[in-house]
């Protein structure tokens, strides 16, 4: 392909997984990132923009709600609280 179709976070803890994935992504065209938990996706996702995250459905640090909750809740300036 000649052009990204979009880019996009892949999320998860297993490192097989999450680079099997990334490799099949980007064969399609997108451009790829990869994070092994929610502490550092939070932090790639503040440094950039992705169209997408693909979040694992239990990472081992921070589950996927947990990293949305706190992205949406970073965007109006509150604390998520102690429950993630």
């Amino acid at each position: 392909m000649d052009t990204a179709q979009g880019s996009l976070l892949v999320v998860d803890d297993n490192p097989m997984n999450r680079d099997m994935l990334a490799r099949r992504l980007a064969r399609r065209g997108y451009t790829v990132a990869v994070a092994a938990d929610g502490y550092q996706a939070l932090a790639m996702i503040e440094a950039q923009p992705f169209d997408l995250v693909l979040l694992a459905t239990s990472p081992t640090k921070w589950s996927p709600v947990c990293l949305t909750h706190r992205k949406a809740y970073s965007w109006v300036g509150k604390s998520v609280g102690s429950q993630c």
